[in-house]
Parts: structure tokens; C-alpha cells; sequence
């Protein structure tokens, strides 16, 4: 063949190469690749639904669970729909949280993060600080009162013993206990 005529040659299944103006040129059709696990991870990009679907449930079938992830990322409607029909779903689901959870975090919004958590689970990891923040946030969103504005007027007397030692840390309740102790034995 001479330089003016360029033509591609398929070699096997989806590979075509073609020689021409001192180049060799090899071109690989996606969608023209057999359904085998190795091509899974180029099959991923196919532009043809149909053939995306059909590895989607190639995947879901032979539990390749190491492209049912990647195939989650690329089509999750489509992904999610085989699952479910395949009744793998929730198993399916696991594995994706277990091996991508951190990487899905950024595309899920903060109110679907915590849904389904317990008010203890969400602030379990909280500082005594951004515990005492929040819950004066939360009192000022309910009431609109600032916390010096709720205080105000009230005294030590006003407040039930048991509320006030039992906002102590067990740090501060001992430190009383030694002060009492103290000044009891005269020292």
C-alpha cells in the first residue's frame, strides 16, 4: 500500500492498525471489544448505552466487585438499577462504601451524610469547646436570646445544685472534692 492510501486493518476483536506516511497507527474500538474481564476496565468508556449495560451486568453476575465501583463512579443510575434487579444490591453497596467511601464524601450533601445518625453518633467526636458552642447556638436559635442574655438577672442561688456539679467534668468535681476536704480538716 502506498502513502495515498490509508486504510485501517482490524487485527483481532475491536484492534485495527494501519501503516502510512512511515507511521503505524492502532486504533482500538471500544464497543467492538468482546465481553472478557480484560477488557473490563476499557469497556467502562464504551459510548454505546447498550454495551455499558452489558458489562454493568457482566460485572454484577460475576461479582467483580473491584470494576462494580469504577462502573458506579462512571453510570450510578444505570449501576444501581442491575444491582437491584440482581438482587445484589445492599452487598454491592457495601463494598462500594468500604472501598470508596472517602472519595464519594465531596459529591454527597452534608444532610445526607447524617441522615440516619443519632444526635449522639453526630456529635460524639465534638470538643467539650464545640459542644458548648452548638448547644448555645441551638438555645439562641430556639428562644433568640444570647447566653449573657439568658444569664441575666440570675444567680448562684437560683440554680439547682445538682444542675450546676452535674456540668462539671470529673476533673473540676474532684478539684471540689479537695477544696471541701481541705477546708474541712483546717488545712
Amino acid at each position: 500500500m502506498d502513502d495515498s492510501q490509508i486504510g485501517f486493518q482490524q487485527s483481532e476483536a475491536g484492534y485495527y492498525s494501519c501503516k502510512g506516511f512511515g507511521l503505524e497507527i492502532y486504533l482500538i474500538a471500544i464497543n467492538e471489544l468482546p465481553m472478557a474481564p480484560v477488557y473490563y476496565s476499557l469497556l467502562l468508556f464504551a459510548s454505546s448505552k447498550v454495551r455499558s449495560q452489558e458489562l454493568i451486568e457482566e460485572i454484577v453476575k460475576n461479582e467483580r466487585m473491584e470494576y462494580l465501583a469504577y462502573a458506579y463512579q462512571l453510570h450510578p443510575e444505570l449501576t444501581e438499577e442491575i444491582s437491584k434487579m440482581a438482587d445484589r444490591y445492599t452487598r454491592n453497596l457495601e463494598y462500594i462504601a468500604q472501598n470508596m467511601g472517602q472519595d464519594l464524601l465531596p459529591y454527597i450533601s452534608s444532610e445526607d451524610r447524617v441522615r440516619g445518625l443519632s444526635v449522639e453518633d453526630r456529635i460524639k467526636d465534638l470538643s467539650d469547646e464545640e459542644r458548648h458552642a452548638l448547644l448555645n447556638k441551638l438555645l439562641a436559635a430556639e428562644d433568640g436570646l444570647t447566653p449573657a442574655q439568658r444569664l441575666e438577672g440570675l444567680t448562684l442561688e437560683d440554680i439547682p445544685p445538682e444542675d450546676i456539679v452535674n456540668r462539671l467534668s470529673n476533673e473540676k468535681r474532684q478539684a471540689i472534692r479537695q477544696l471541701l476536704d481541705d477546708q474541712e480538716n483546717g488545712t
